[in-house]
């Protein structure tokens, strides 16, 4: 088989879309957070500005962490490595902040577990297969 034909398994396009919505829903949240911040900051006076700028600038860091993420998932969902192992650090971190919150007990334990199995989950993806290697070795 001609490596530069591998056609997209369909594990990658699986991860790939899950990269996608929850690149989206940040995305959302930090759009969400910086019209929030606005809104607060027409509401207040100036001694409690402070709140509306903190608002707007954790809205302004989500959105551009959600517009990276979408970045690196239509990488995965083209082959690039690097976009793949860009993922699987993110990942890692995410379910080195999942196991931090549990043990700390930050979270319900459904939210927990649901922070360690999609990460997990989308790891499995990206990493196993033959056919999903030979994906992400093509030039």
């Amino acid at each position: 088989m001609n490596q530069t034909t591998v056609a997209r398994p369909a594990n990658v396009t699986v991860a790939g879309v899950l990269l996608i919505i929850f690149a989206a829903l940040q995305i959302l949240m930090g759009i969400l957070a910086l019209v929030g911040g606005g809104a607060v900051a027409a509401s207040m006076n100036d001694t409690n500005g402070g709140i509306a700028g903190a608002i707007a600038i954790v809205g302004g860091f989500i959105l551009v962490v959600g517009v990276l993420n979408l970045i690196f998932a239509i990488g995965v969902l083209r082959g690039s490595n690097v976009a793949r192992w860009i993922v699987t650090i993110l990942q890692l971190l995410s379910i080195a902040g999942g196991i931090y919150s549990l043990v700390s007990g930050g979270q319900q334990l459904w939210q927990g577990l649901a922070n360690l199995i999609i990460p997990v989950l989308i790891l499995v993806l990206l990493w196993v297969g033959e056919r999903t290697r030979a994906f992400f070795a093509k030039a």
